[in-house]
């Protein structure tokens, strides 16, 4: 009985970035910033897509004019792409 017993072990390299397309297709909500000076935030609530200037309300903002990637889910995100990756080790 001296076999090896494996286990699962949890790692979690720090927020996933996600990609337009990602966001679009997992309607979970996300944000990033924008890569400009201007300080620009952009929100999405699961349907639409919200811009966010500083001194400013909230804008809706179609999909083709917020950032291609860099967005973001929760810290307690368990979408398939967020969750720990799980691994098998010895």
């Amino acid at each position: 009985m001296g076999g090896r017993m494996l286990t699962t072990e949890e790692s979690f390299d720090g927020p996933v970035e996600l990609t337009l397309e990602q966001v679009v297709t997992l309607r979970r909500p996300a944000w990033t910033s924008s890569e400009q000076q201007d300080d620009t935030e952009f929100y999405f609530d699961g349907v639409h897509f919200w811009r966010q200037r500083p001194g400013w309300l909230h804008q809706l903002t179609p999909p083709s004019e917020v950032p291609a990637d860099g967005w973001l889910h929760s810290g307690e995100c368990s979408c398939a792409v967020c969750r720990p990756r799980t691994r098998l080790t010895a």
